[in-house]
């Protein structure tokens, strides 16, 4: 027996984007029939397409209650729970489903990532190898399974799935960009095998999407600009600490700011920023060519990317061009690999002089001395900092790192390791929210005690209330150590505000550079190391120079925020020069 008629019609009216249209079919037809178990499976999942969970519940209900014993319709219900934020609702219609039919891949996919968020990596990791093996064509599975992979600290692990991913579905963005990123984590890649991973994506979505006809904004090098940022972390995230000082202080005698919103679930800090922009468009429900229409239509005159190719990333809508200047910034320490995207806004230490575009093309605008403005999130609600803690007088000091588990590799801890052992009376702080995995912590303290370093040095902590008291546990920290290759930003400009003085090693990238950008800003260059070699001697000799941490723990703070890292108004002018060579250029090419 053929597919049902409504049903198949309905596909068809959402393939044409006419979802109001699919969900009317199937509501007529249910209205006939509304014990047919395959059409409330269908208007569940129509309208879960169309955004409309909350609606989807009660079809997806009703298809599961008809036929209780169809693996799938349990699935359907889960994947609704899920967008709904009933998470353990939905781990247990996940679980059903794959007890009904233990051949179902989403069903897996969908509870791998439920067991994430619980910090169950080794679960999830089991579900997606069993995805993988069950539907060797699809590639979401194994991009997932590198994620975690790398999420865990195996990014060379990570990197094979990739690679093999990749070499499977040569043509799929979503595996070109997983690759990409995670070659920011990895040891020992050049920075040529990093661009061209990047401009295998850039390429791959770039073919995939249509371009816009010429814009008609006005050549005109002097007029006020209308400048748009685009990002899904206009949220409580570390990208908002460092863009709300840029939407602040953009001279606005000179640039009219406009952001595009992606992000899922507003909070205050949303809030906060919006009240800095001259105009808010939040386009989170928009598909991305529709992004690419709101902007053109806006008559936007530069397009800022504050993404990359992280998550919820608006790369495809701007291959399609919709400004006539493109720009990538602060989200993302490598470049889009789009074409259509001609320049970075970075600064000389991040990315010196003389070196070759990444990119065919693309440009490099500096924002020196350094490209970045930081502002915490109690500077930016108003709230008062946690205080700094007195410099320690005696007993043994404290070494951390407080970055994500990601970013924490084997050479790094070869290297901390050599730390430890050159100040044996020391400990060693982590912090990072996937320590609260039994399996990851295991790890770690593995690497550590295979390297000659006891677990009772090692304190590794998960989870704490509020970014306030995330602020306060600098006050146990003596020295940061920054990893490897991928250097901490936020970290780092956090650790300082907290008197703490951190140690990095100068990358051959932008993402291992970052650290010497703002070291170098607050006067602290003798911190960053050239080799691992020197990174083990200048931490070594700060912990023992205790007159040296005491006034560094009372002074930091002060010097942070009188640092052009602490200057709005100077990143505000810094940003309009930078947008306006950028504008300049494009109107003196004729483009």
């Amino acid at each position: 027996m053929g597919e049902n008629p409504s049903i198949a019609m309905a596909r068809r009216l959402l393939g044409e984007g006419q979802a109001a249209k699919a969900v009317q079919t199937l509501r007529s037809a249910l209205r006939r029939a509304p014990q047919d178990a395959d059409l409330n499976y269908n208007a569940a999942g129509i309208l879960l397409e169309s955004g409309k969970p909350a609606e989807a519940e009660f079809f997806a209900e009703r298809a599961v209650s008809l036929l209780p014993t169809r693996g799938l319709f349990h699935g359907l219900l889960g994947e609704v729970l899920s967008h709904l934020g009933r998470f353990p609702q939905a781990e247990k219609a996940f679980r059903k489903a794959i007890a009904l039919d233990a051949k179902l891949y989403s069903a897996r996919q969908n509870l791998a990532s439920i067991r994430v968020m619980a910090f169950d990596y080794e679960e999830a990791e089991r579900l997606l190898r069993e995805a993988a093996s069950l539907r060797p064509e699809r590639a979401e599975a194994p991009i997932n399974l590198a994620n975690v992979l790398v999420e865990t600290g195996r990014s060379a692990e990570a990197r094979q799935v990739a690679e093999a991913c990749v070499a499977q579905h040569p043509h799929n963005p979503m595996a070109a960009a997983c690759l990409a990123n995670l070659l920011n984590y990895a040891a020992g890649v050049g920075r040529s095998e990093v661009a061209a991973a990047h401009a295998r994506f850039g390429a791959i979505v770039t073919r995939g999407s249509a371009v816009l006809p010429p814009p008609s904004n006005v050549r005109d090098l002097h007029r006020k600009l209308r400048v748009a940022f685009v990002s899904a972390d206009f949220k409580e995230h570390s990208v908002a600490y460092f863009i709300e000082p840029v939407l602040r202080h953009l001279p606005r005698d000179r640039v009219e700011v406009v952001a595009f919103s992606r992000v899922i679930k507003p909070d205050t800090m949303t809030a906060r920023l919006k009240a800095a922009c001259d105009e808010w468009v939040d386009v989170k429900d928009a598909t991305d060519a529709e992004v690419a229409a709101r902007i053109r239509a806006a008559g936007i005159d530069v397009a800022v990317e504050l993404s990359g190719l992280t998550q919820g990333n608006s790369l495809a809508a701007f291959a399609m061009k919709p400004a006539p200047v493109q720009l990538s910034y602060l989200g993302y320490p490598n470049t889009a690999g789009l074409a259509a995207i001609r320049g970075r806004l970075v600064d000389s230490i991040t990315d010196p002089s003389g070196e070759p575009a990444l990119v065919s093309g693309e440009e490099t605008y500096r924002l020196d001395p350094v490209f970045l403005c930081y502002r915490s999130s109690a500077q930016i609600r108003g709230e008062i900092w946690p205080p700094v803690a007195p410099a320690r007088e005696a007993g043994p000091l404290t070494f951390a790192s407080f970055n994500v588990v990601s970013k924490i590799n084997e050479p790094v801890g070869d290297v901390w390791a050599k730390v430890l052992h050159a100040e044996p009376d020391s400990r060693l702080l982590l912090k990072a929210r996937s320590l609260s995995s039994p399996v990851v912590r295991d790890r770690l303290f593995g690497w550590f005690k295979d390297r000659g370093i006891e677990a009772g040095r090692i304190e590794m902590l998960a989870y704490v209330p509020t970014h306030a008291d995330h602020l306060a546990l600098y006050r146990r920290v003596d020295v940061g150590l920054d990893p490897f290759p991928y250097a901490g930003t936020t970290t780092t400009c956090e650790a300082l505000s907290m008197g703490v003085p951190v140690v990095t090693l100068r990358g051959k990238a932008h993402a291992g550079r970052v650290g010497a950008s703002i070291l170098s800003c607050v006067g602290l260059a003798d911190l960053v190391a050239d080799s691992t070699d020197r990174y083990v001697e200048i931490a070594s000799a700060l912990v023992r120079d205790r007159n040296r941490l005491a006034i560094l723990r009372g002074s930091l703070r002060e010097t942070l925020a009188a640092s052009p890292l602490g200057d709005g108004p100077a990143i505000g002018e810094r940003m309009e020069r930078a947008i306006r060579s950028a504008w300049s250029g494009w109107c003196a090419s004729r483009a």
